[in-house]
């Protein structure tokens, strides 16, 4: 039997909402990240489109098992990426071998375990402790915290976080089931574009006395608050 037009509409919905992944792949070509607008554009045009039509159409590649397997994966390197956005490394060759062991690690976590939710929440763990140490470390080792663009981190983070939430959903009503889980696509993508603008494009500073001691010749680099920055007793500790 065949389907409708509204059937129809309905089906390609989870297939051409990924096209919103093309956003992304513009904001880390400016960015000068090659393999970060490979991947989204990758999404965007193949692992999860190609997924949707052979679940929604059977028009299908391969085996639906292996669909899955690319979907997946390719879906979850959005986290580490993401973690990457908080940090500036002096030298980005670094972010990139960073991503190849991110690539690596992610497809045999996917290919090795049968539950889906175990990677998700150790590659989201691990992601988020990333995070935090960066924080940390740039507040111990430079005296202030990162300081990020607030307008694009909220959006950033806000879509995202709208995006986990339609995710997680998405089975709660399996009528809707196509219209949320384009949203959950729609919503990850804006949130991943805004988060390549969280940093200024170049943070170029002079290290204060504890900087060097701390961290010498390190991989990560100063994001500098501000034109003046202080210490916490007040002193002028440092001007761009």
């Amino acid at each position: 039997m065949g389907m409708d037009a509204e059937e129809f509409i309905i089906r390609l919905l989870p297939v051409l909402s990924n096209l919103v992944f093309l956003w992304p792949a513009e904001r880390a070509l400016k960015r000068k990240f090659p393999i970060d607008t490979l991947l989204w554009s990758f999404i965007a045009l193949f692992s999860s489109p190609a997924y949707h039509l052979c679940m929604g159409f059977y028009a299908c590649l391969w085996a639906v098992d292996k669909h899955r397997v690319v979907d997946f994966w390719s879906a979850e390197m959005a986290m580490p990426i993401v973690a990457l956005c908080f940090i500036a490394f002096r030298a980005p060759f670094i972010r990139t071998w960073i991503i190849f062991i991110c690539i690596l690690a992610i497809g045999l976590l996917v290919t090795g375990t049968n539950s889906s939710f175990m990677s998700q929440a150790v590659i989201a763990g691990v992601s988020g402790l990333a995070v935090i140490f960066y924080l940390l470390w740039h507040r111990y080792a430079h005296e202030y915290w990162p300081d990020y663009d607030m307008k694009r981190l909220v959006l950033g983070i806000g879509f995202l976080a709208l995006g986990v939430c339609f995710f997680v959903v998405q089975e709660w009503w399996p009528p809707f089931y196509n219209y949320v889980h384009s949203y959950w696509h729609v919503f990850t993508a804006l949130g991943i574009g805004f988060m390549y603008d969280i940093q200024p494009e170049e943070s170029a500073t002079t290290r204060t006395p504890l900087e060097s001691q701390v961290i010498g010749s390190s991989i990560l680099k100063p994001i500098p608050r501000s034109l003046a920055r202080f210490t916490p007793r007040g002193q002028l500790a440092q001007r761009v």
